[in-house]
């Protein structure tokens, strides 16, 4: 109860001692509560200045993928990167990746150097598979330097709200960037957890 006040109050109060040409991460799981959260950092003018509010999904493309691929994989054909879901996949595509599209079947970070060729194909080919956001945004966060120094100069802290939704490769993700600096605020409930088929786990 409370939870997302608790998360709107700390990032006001934290948002004026920075400087005007950075901001905070405000992450939830879905657009709709991104929104919300966004509302109500705003709420009568207040300045967010440059805060990034979003889905993990959004904050992994457009914050990390789209902008640092090319510094971990070289140039792409189509520097219009797209994001593609399973299911839209032509056959062939799918050939040489799990069943993704099963209740259960998900992929985690661990799973990155497996299936690496596939997703290079997938880059190369001018898009990026939907559900393999999160180890990919992990393995470009970890091995771009470009992409941490921007991360750590644009953000002083991350704020989750709805924790107990994050991934195996989203939890990693949250601490790769405490590691690098970020003071992070998670909260959740565990009682609230509804996403355990698509990998979400509150432990």
């Amino acid at each position: 109860s409370g939870k997302t006040s608790v998360v709107v109050q700390k990032i006001r109060k934290e948002i004026p001692e920075i400087r005007d040409h950075r901001g905070v991460l405000g992450i939830t799981f879905t657009v709709k509560a991104s929104k919300e959260l966004k509302r109500k950092c705003k709420k009568d003018g207040f300045n967010t200045k440059r805060s990034f509010f979003g889905t993990i999904d959004n904050f992994c493309l457009s914050e990390i993928i789209f902008t640092f691929a090319k510094r971990v994989w070289g140039g792409s054909g189509d520097s219009r990167l797209e994001c593609i879901a399973y299911d839209e996949l032509d056959e062939g595509l799918k050939a040489n990746l799990p069943p993704l599209n099963d209740v259960g079947t998900v992929l985690s970070t661990n799973d990155y150097n497996q299936y690496e060729n596939e997703f290079i194909q997938h880059y190369r080919s001018g898009f990026i598979l939907l559900e393999a956001v999160g180890i990919l945004a992990n393995h470009i966060l970890n091995n771009s330097i470009a992409c941490q120094r921007y991360i750590t100069a644009r953000y002083t802290s991350l704020y989750v709200d709805e924790y107990q939704d994050s991934s195996q490769a989203q939890h990693k993700l949250f601490l790769s960037l405490l590691k690098l600096g970020l003071r992070a605020v998670a909260v959740g409930d565990v009682q609230q957890s509804i996403y355990a088929w698509r990998g979400s786990s509150p432990d």
